[in-house]
């Protein structure tokens, strides 16, 4: 019996998430970026696609995420793939596109697509509200660019009252501070 509860107690603290502290420098160097996290927010460890997950108060109040992935790789929710030639604007839309496909997402609303400039290089930058097909009302700022036929794409996603306002200026500082390594 003994033998079972140490198998059991083995599967629970595996599948337990790995959450740890965030503030300052943070170096990705197998994703090819480095970034000042903000103080006291919490950092996700294990992301299946490698992406970096961060929140203050929980990812339903508000989360910042930071992907990279090849511009050839098919997009999660539509399958369509990024040519390396095309252009900030370009990228854009099929981006959007790829968000409004996303099965999780009852209403989406684009109310801002300008021009971006995101470490030294151009890209993007959207602000759009959406509701979840649960009904949460959220709204999201998302940042993008290519480089290197890489996509890069640091979006902030919170809970439109209340807490949307309350750290987008954190966000903002966390994108101005976002660099490209040097490979």
């Amino acid at each position: 019996m003994n033998r079972w509860f140490l198998v059991l107690l083995v599967v629970i603290v595996g599948c337990v998430s790995y959450w740890s502290r965030t503030g300052g420098p943070y170096q990705a160097r197998d994703r090819r970026y480095t970034v000042e996290l903000p103080e006291n927010w919490m950092q996700f460890t294990q992301t299946q696609d490698r992406s970096l997950l961060i929140t203050r108060d929980g990812v339903l109040l508000q989360s910042i995420t930071i992907r990279n992935f090849a511009s050839e790789k098919p997009l999660t929710h539509t399958k369509k793939k990024i040519r390396s030639d095309m252009l900030s604007q370009e990228l854009a839309e099929v981006i959007i596109d790829d968000f409004e496909s996303d099965n999780a997402v009852g209403r989406f609303e684009v109310q801002e697509l300008t021009p971006a400039d995101i470490g030294g290089h151009p890209g993007f930058r959207i602000l759009f509200s959406l509701q979840t097909v649960d009904g949460l009302k959220q709204r999201s700022v998302c940042y993008g660019f290519m480089a290197d036929d890489r996509v890069y794409l640091i979006r902030y996603t919170a809970a439109s009252r209340h807490y949307f306002a309350i750290d987008l200026d954190t966000f903002e500082q966390v994108v101005k501070s976002f660099k490209l390594l040097q490979t």
